[in-house]
């Protein structure tokens, strides 16, 4: 018999609606070019056509925060552990491999979660087919501000200007810093402040040279989960389209529809706002912005299903993730987690949710 686990219904559910999705910016970049800001150059060195259009498109909001609340970074540090814990429980298993203690071999860092029931795993290759661009390119992570790095970003960024701050920046620097903050790298919290990773980032596409964004996004959402984990209790959940994106070309969405349990409103929908003319009024680069009839505007088109895109779950079959959905249906009563949740979903732990009811409880 399943045992259910039911935490204080107030304190789960202030927790996931405290959650922000982070919508990813769509770009107008015709629109931004006609208001005197050309960057098309810099993003076709990137390679980015079809990530910028992936963009445009719906966030399924509740199956994103049904992620995250999941989720854990499953990397070579918890693998580690796990051999720990088998050995503290049989001294046996000393020197033994992991085939031994029977546990998989350790291949890759991945993000393993569960959504309506069903097990999920997002590694670095899923986010490269999902965001259309190439698994390859230069990156830079975890800097500190001591790094070599600073002075070369501050020299191309900031050279000749009469302040390091943001407004004091070119408009085509201030622009593609933009993007950086809403459509690869995106913070929380409202402030443009940019960490030593993020103006390095900020830095190759200023200089034309090609970044490895999935590495980038995989990496970003592995530290905003920790974050959240953490003692920062990081409420900004980065990706929301790309995320969504990812559940489409899964199956995932299909299967709900097909079924009949859900809807665009029970799924919370909501679309990135587009970076053009406006946003460059609203940054005070430009005093009037204009509006065209050819300008982007929002779309609620789901993208072309990728026929060989890879699977997010071992139970990728339609009828069988029908199986897990309708079964989870019928437990909670909701096809969106509410308030009756396992304390583990296909072997997938409650991280944040525990997390978070035993600090009230304290």
């Amino acid at each position: 018999m399943k045992t259910q686990f039911n935490p204080p219904l107030l304190v789960f559910l202030t927790f996931k609606e405290d959650l922000i999705v982070q919508v990813e910016s769509p770009v107008d970049f015709q629109a931004l070019k006609r208001h005197g800001v050309d960057i098309i150059d810099h993003m076709l060195t990137q390679e980015l056509d079809g990530y910028f259009t992936m963009l445009n498109g719906l966030t399924y909001e509740e199956l994103v925060k049904d992620f995250w609340i999941r989720a854990e970074v499953y990397d070579r540090e918890v693998a580690k552990m796990e051999e720990f814990d088998k050995i503290e429980g049989d001294e046996s298993l000393k020197g033994k491999t992991r085939a031994d203690m029977g546990l998989e071999e350790f291949k890759r860092t991945e993000i393993r979660s569960a959504v309506m029931g069903i097990s999920v795993t997002i590694t670095q290759d899923i986010i490269a087919r999902a965001a259309r661009c190439s698994n390859e390119g230069k990156f830079q992570w975890n800097m500190s501000k001591t790094s070599s790095w600073v002075k070369t970003v501050k020299k191309v960024f900031h050279k000749d200007r009469p302040t390091n701050k943001f407004f004091d920046m070119q408009k085509e620097h201030r622009v593609l810093q933009k993007l950086v903050l809403d459509c690869f790298l995106q913070r929380g919290g409202g402030t443009v402040t940019m960490s030593v990773d993020h103006n390095v980032f900020l830095y190759f596409l200023n200089n034309f040279e090609k970044v490895n964004l999935p590495r980038y996004i995989f990496n970003h959402t592995c530290w905003a989960l920790k974050e959240s984990q953490g003692k920062k209790e990081r409420r900004q959940v980065p990706y929301g389209r790309l995320s969504s994106e990812i559940f489409h070309q899964s199956g995932m969405l299909k299967t709900l529809r097909s079924i009949g349990v859900v809807s665009d409103k029970d799924l919370d929908t909501s679309i990135g706002k587009i970076i053009n003319g406006r946003k460059l009024k609203y940054m005070q680069i430009m005093k009037k912005a204009t509006v065209l009839k050819t300008n982007l505007k929002e779309s609620d088109v789901l993208s072309d299903l990728m026929v060989d895109f890879p699977p997010i779950s071992k139970e990728d079959n339609p009828e069988v993730l029908a199986a897990y959905v309708v079964s989870h249906y019928e437990d909670t009563g909701n096809i969106i987690i509410d308030n009756s949740i396992p304390p583990t979903m296909d072997g997938v732990p409650l991280k944040i949710a525990k997390k978070r009811k035993s600090k009230t409880d304290k």
